[in-house]
C-alpha cells in the first residue's frame, strides 16, 4: 500500500508529548556500547529503558518501562510532539518495538527544526555553537529546562557507569524524564509560531531520512574482513618505514614494577603520529626533505623542533599532505615529500576507511546512516560519516564494502554543480546563468575562459563564489599568476553575481537573516559577513535544491521510499530490484532534472551496479 503524506499539520483535541531514556543512543541500531573502543561492551538490558508521556489536557505525566504502552498512547493520539522525535525517539520506537513509521510521522511534531527555524543556527566557521538541545532550547524561551547538575543524567551515567546502567526504579532518572516532558510541553506551545510551510516541509524530509536509516546500507563482511587485514598489514609496514627512514618513535620504554626490582618494558604507541615526539620526528623529516612548510592546525602551538621558534602545531590528514604534496612535489620537485606524504596517509587514513564502517555494523549486517541537519545552511550531515570513502583517482575501490540488497543492483545520482547553479540563481548574472546550459561544463568554460586548466578553475570556483581572496589562495600553495589570473577575470566577466555578493554581505553585516529562496531564515555572524553571508546563500541553497529532487521524487513515487540507502555529499544511492533498476534510475533522473530560477538543476546517474566503488568508478 502506497502510502500519501499529509500536506497539512497534524491538529486534534488529543495532543500528547513523549520522550525516552535509552540504552545510550550511539548503540541504537549496533547495541554495541563505546563501539571501537577498548571499553566495548554489549548494551545490558532492553534499548529503551523508560518512557515518558504527557497529555496537554491533563496534569500528570506518565513514566513506564513498557514501551507497548507507549504504543498505545501513540496510538490513541491525534498529536504527538517532542523534541528530536523524528530524528531519534520515533526511529529507536520503530526498530527496536516495531512503531509505524509513517503513521508516527502523520502525527508527530517535532520541536527541533521548529526552534532551528524560529532561531537559526549561526555559521560555525568562526567557533559558533548555537545548541538545540531541550535544555537550551527551553531556556532560549524563558522556561525551565532539563534537570542537570546532581540529578541530571550525566551524573546518573557516572554514578552507575553507564546510561544502560541506570536503576530504572531510580527517583533522579525518573525526575530527570519528568521534567523533560514538563519541558517539552512549554518548548511545544512556545514553537507553535514556528508551524509555518517550510517547517512542514523539513517534517516531510525528516521522514524520508528516517527511511533511510531504518532501511539500512547491506555490507559486503568477508570483503570489509579482508580490507581491515590488507590495510591494517599496509600500516604496519608504512610505519615500520617511517621508523627507518625517519626517525618516527613507534613507542617508548618505561620502568615497571617496585625498587629495587623495576625492569624496562617497551611499550607500543597506539597512534605514533599523535605523539608530541611523533609529531616533532615528521616536522622535522619534512624539513630535512626542504619542505619547510607543512599543513597547521589552527588553535595548538609548538617549539619548533628544527628553529625553536613558536608555530602552529603540524596538521598530518589525508587533506593537509595532499596540499603538502602537490605544492613541493608540483612546484620544486621533491619527490621524496610525496613519498613521505603517502606513507603518513597510509597510517592516519587505514583505520578510518574501514574502521567506521565495521563499528556501525548492525547485526543484521547493515549500516543505518543518521541524518542531522543542525549546520547553519540546513545541509544534511550521516552518521556514521560516508565521505571518508574516495571516488577520484582510482579510490573509489573504498567503497566496494557497501552493496546492494539481494537480487538488487545500486543506482546513484548526484548533483551537478549544485552550489554554483544556486549562486548563479541568486544572482541572475546572465553569463554566469549561460555556463549551466544543458551540455555544458561550467568548470571548462571558466577554464577556457581565462586561459587555465580545469582542475585549476574547478579548485578556485566554489571559494571565490563565497569570498576567497586571491592573497589566501596563495598561502594556501596556489601559483600568483594563475590566481590573479582567475580572480581578475571572474570580476571583469561576472560583474551582477559580483555585486549580488555585495549585496548579500550587507545584508549579513546588518544582522539580518539571509532567505535562500525556499523560505529557510540563516544567520551569520556581522563580523564574519563578507564570507559567511555569500557562503550560507550557496550552501543553504544547494541544500534545499537537493531535499526538493528528493520531495519531487517521493511524491511522484512514493514507492521508491524502500530503496533509498544513503546520501553523500550530493549524492543519493539506492538499492533498486535488479530488472526495475533502468526504469527506476529513469524516474530518478527525471525528478532530478528540472529547473529553478531559470537555471536548469541537472544530475549524474550511474548503474545499475554490483557495488559502491563500481558505481563511483569514472
Amino acid at each position: 500500500m502506497i502510502h500519501s503524506v499529509p500536506t497539512e499539520w497534524p491538529s486534534g483535541d488529543l495532543v500528547l508529548t513523549i520522550d525516552i531514556e535509552t540504552a545510550d543512543a550511539d548503540a541504537l541500531f549496533t547495541g554495541i556500547v563505546d563501539a571501537g573502543t577498548d571499553k566495548a561492551r554489549p548494551v545490558e538490558g532492553p534499548f529503551v529503558r523508560l518512557c515518558g508521556y504527557g497529555w496537554d489536557h491533563e496534569d500528570a505525566v506518565h513514566v513506564t518501562t513498557d514501551p507497548d504502552e507507549l504504543l498505545a498512547v501513540i496510538d490513541r493520539a491525534d498529536v504527538v510532539q517532542g523534541h528530536n522525535i523524528l530524528g531519534f525517539d520515533g526511529l529507536a520506537l520503530a526498530w527496536h518495538h516495531g512503531l509505524g513509521w509513517d503513521t508516527f510521522c502523520d502525527k508527530a511534531i517535532d520541536t527541533d527544526p521548529l526552534a532551528r527555524y524560529d532561531f537559526p543556527p549561526r555559521s560555525r566557521e568562526h567557533g559558533s555553537d548555537d545548541q538545540y538541545d531541550l535544555d537550551h532550547v527551553a531556556q532560549r524561551y524563558g522556561l525551565a529546562g532539563k534537570i542537570t547538575g546532581e540529578g541530571g543524567l550525566a551524573t546518573l551515567k557516572r554514578r552507575h557507569k553507564g546510561y544502560d546502567r541506570i536503576p530504572v526504579d531510580d527517583p533522579d532518572y525518573v525526575a530527570y524524564l519528568v521534567q523533560d516532558i514538563r519541558a517539552s510541553q512549554g518548548v511545544s506551545r512556545t514553537l507553535r509560531r514556528a508551524q509555518v510551510p517550510y517547517t512542514l516541509r523539513e517534517h516531510e524530509l525528516a521522514r524520508y531520512a528516517g527511511d533511510m536509516t531504518l532501511n539500512g546500507w547491506l555490507v559486503d563482511q568477508p570483503l570489509l574482513a579482508e580490507r581491515i587485514a590488507a590495510g591494517e598489514k599496509r600500516k604496519r609496514e608504512a610505519l615500520m618505514e617511517l621508523n627507518e627512514r625517519y626517525g618516527i618513535p613507534l613507542g617508548k620504554t618505561v620502568l615497571r614494577g617496585r625498587a629495587p626490582n623495576k625492569t624496562q618494558h617497551w611499550v607500543p604507541h597506539k597512534s605514533p603520529l599523535a605523539t608530541r615526539e611523533g609529531k616533532d620526528a615528521l616536522i622535522k623529516a619534512f624539513w630535512d626533505l626542504g619542505a619547510h612548510h607543512y599543513p597547521r592546525v589552527d588553535k595548538t602551538f609548538i617549539d619548533h623542533p628544527v628553529t625553536g621558534k613558536r608555530v602552529k602545531d603540524i596538521a598530518a590528514g589525508r587533506e593537509g599532505m595532499e596540499r603538502l604534496a602537490a605544492h613541493y612535489v608540483g612546484k620544486k620537485g621533491l619527490t621524496a615529500v610525496q613519498d613521505l606524504c603517502d606513507l603518513v596517509t597510509v597510517v592516519t587514513t587505514t583505520r578510518t576507511i574501514y574502521g567506521t564502517c565495521k563499528n556501525n555494523l548492525a547485526p543484521d549486517g547493515r549500516i543505518h546512516p543518521r541524518v542531522s541537519m543542525r549546520q547553519a545552511s540546513g545541509r544534511w550531515s550521516v552518521t556514521p560519516g560516508m565521505t571518508v570513502y574516495g571516488k577520484h583517482a582510482g579510490r573509489h575501490v573504498e567503497r566496494a564494502v557497501y552493496i546492494p540488497d539481494p537480487g538488487h543492483d545500486l543506482i546513484t545520482c548526484d548533483l551537478s554543480q549544485v552550489d554554483m547553479r544556486a549562486v548563479a540563481a541568486h544572482s541572475q548574472d546572465p553569463a554566469y546563468m549561460d555556463l549551466f546550459g544543458p551540455g555544458k561544463d561550467a568548470h571548462q568554460m571558466i577554464a577556457d575562459m581565462l586561459g587555465l586548466s580545469r582542475q585549476e578553475s574547478k579548485a578556485r570556483g566554489h571559494g571565490w563564489n563565497y569570498g576567497l581572496g586571491a592573497n589566501r589562495m596563495i598561502r594556501e600553495g596556489a601559483d600568483p599568476k594563475v590566481v590573479w589570473a582567475f580572480v581578475n577575470g571572474m570580476e571583469r566577466r561576472f560583474p551582477r553575481l559580483c555585486s549580488w555578493r555585495e549585496d548579500i554581505r550587507s545584508i549579513g553585516k546588518s544582522g539580518e537573516y539571509l532567505d535562500n529562496g525556499f523560505g529557510r531564515p540563516m544567520r551569520c555572524d556581522p563580523r564574519f559577513a563578507y564570507t559567511q553571508a555569500p557562503a550560507l546563500m550557496g550552501q543553504g541553497t544547494a541544500r534545499d535544491i537537493t531535499c526538493e529532487v528528493l520531495l519531487r521524487l517521493f511524491r511522484a513515487h512514493p514507492e521508491y521510499r524502500p530503496y533509498l540507502r544513503c546520501y553523500v555529499h550530493d549524492e543519493f544511492v539506492f538499492s533498486v530490484p535488479h530488472e526495475q533498476a533502468e526504469k527506476i534510475k529513469a524516474d530518478v533522473i527525471e525528478s532530478f532534472t528540472w529547473e529553478w530560477r531559470n537555471v536548469p538543476i541537472d544530475c549524474d546517474a550511474t548503474g545499475p551496479a554490483p557495488d559502491w566503488g563500481i558505481a563511483s568508478a569514472k
